[in-house]
């Protein structure tokens, strides 16, 4: 298995200029242990990790509006 393919298939592969290389192998590994534990597929490991950080996002982003409106008071 050509590990660079497998990468780039799942959309892994972007990394923002500021990601070190340790926190892209950290997040194959924590993939890795998605798929063995809980018997996901790749995939579906991934599609939930994206969903878990998407709604952490929402989340951060809601609190941060609710600060600034409550600033502007």
């Amino acid at each position: 298995m050509n590990i660079d393919y497998e990468c780039y298939s799942f959309n892994l592969a972007y990394q923002e200029k500021d990601e070190y290389m340790g926190e892209f192998i950290s997040r194959l590994k924590r993939l890795t242990r998605y798929c063995a534990f809980d018997m996901f597929t790749m995939e579906d490991a991934l599609h939930l990790q994206i969903n878990e950080e998407c709604q952490c996002e929402s989340l951060r982003r809601r609190l941060l509006k609710k600060q600034y409106s409550l600033d502007e008071i």
